[in-house]
């Protein structure tokens, strides 16, 4: 097991944080994940639980809220066909790979936020990850990583950064370096049995 994920997590638990005073659910429907590399459970979760409104607009990068990135992931996890999800990642993963080069400046020319673009990006990476998970799409894997080599968005020193503050910001890290690690894991365990 990757003892620096473990070492993470041990952080986040010995915070006692209470996940109804986290903002935008970082934590949010990870206990498979949290099973799989056999990490303590967390005790409580602030569950997402009633059937989200339809999201009927133009899926857009520029038209994110961390309300509709809740509600997709509640799609995710909830509900087995929607096209509404498809679309709404193929146009988030087209955004990311066509705007790379750019991507800090149209980023922050958005939100005129450091603090709130990361957030962002960070919660448009988890719902990336998550239909990952759902869909065996490696595409949406491929965005993240990109957006994890951003060193304004993803700080590589996660271990440090939890132990200073465990935020909205620092959770959604560790969610990221969770999801993208299981997915990892379960491409090298089919490579093995092939």
């Amino acid at each position: 097991m990757n003892s620096m994920l473990k070492d993470c997590w041990q952080i986040i638990i010995n915070s006692k944080l209470s996940p109804e005073h986290i903002d935008y659910l970082p934590l949010e429907n990870i206990h498979h994940y949290l099973a799989h590399f056999q990490l303590q459970q967390l005790g409580c979760s602030k569950r997402i639980d009633t059937i989200p409104a339809v999201l009927l607009e133009n899926p857009s990068f520029y038209q994110i809220t961390h309300d509709k990135l809740i509600c997709l992931r509640f799609m995710t996890y909830k509900i087995n066909q929607s096209s509404e999800l498809e679309l709404w990642a193929e146009k988030l993963i087209r955004f990311i790979e066509i705007n790379l080069s750019l991507f800090k400046k149209k980023v922050l020319y958005q939100w005129n936020s450091i603090h709130i673009a990361r957030l962002v990006c960070l919660h448009v990476s988890a719902f990336l990850l998550d239909y990952a998970v759902f869909k065996n799409d490696l595409r949406c894997l491929n965005a993240v990583l990109k957006i994890m080599d951003m060193k304004w968005i993803y700080k590589k020193n996660l271990y440090h950064t939890l132990m200073k503050e465990t935020d909205s910001t620092t959770l959604f890290q560790f969610r990221l370096f969770l999801v993208s690690e299981y997915i990892l894991d379960q491409i090298r365990v089919t490579n093995i049995k092939k």
